[in-house]
């Protein structure tokens, strides 16, 4: 998986469906609220109770193994940049080569490295982030549920 790629086959949940071999697309059935009129509102909603069971079922395969991103190979992805690393340079010496140095070395070692170690998605797995995101998540559904709504849609802005 890639830093850049949001959605798609390189995207954390695509990857993480694939680990835990569960389907996660109405996960990105996403609601935006900048364009939200009745009919977009009406095509996104999902069956709560659906929603709820594979909310159920990924926690619990996360739960019983989170090493999901010691298997997943993960590359930051930079954009080529505008500028050269030496015009960048040029620049911090114009301002003060002392305070913009330390920020040019972690551009430069980072516009450089392609590592799995530092996979950012590792931690939410493996100290159970994901966990207690999912359980607000599904405690939260639950109360809809409880309070007889049938039908939900998830949301981004």
């Amino acid at each position: 998986m890639n830093s850049d790629e949001l959605y798609g086959e390189q995207s954390i949940l695509f990857q993480a469906a694939n680990y835990y071999q569960v389907d996660l697309s109405a996960l990105l059935k996403l609601v935006y609220i900048s364009e939200a009129d009745e009919d977009y509102i009406e095509h996104y909603s999902q069956d709560i109770t659906l929603l709820l069971e594979l909310l159920y079922i990924f926690r619990d395969k996360i739960k019983a193994d989170s090493s999901f991103c010691n298997q997943t190979k993960y590359s930051w992805y930079y954009p080529p940049a505008a500028t050269s690393y030496d015009t960048i340079k040029t620049s911090y010496e114009q301002i003060s080569w002392e305070v913009g140095k330390p920020k040019y070395i972690v551009e430069k070692e980072l516009s450089n490295m392609t590592t799995e170690s530092l996979n950012p998605w590792k931690w939410y797995f493996e100290k159970g982030k994901i966990i207690e995101d999912l359980d607000n998540l599904i405690k939260g559904l639950e109360c809809y549920k409880k309070n007889g709504v049938t039908k939900v849609c998830l949301t981004a802005s």
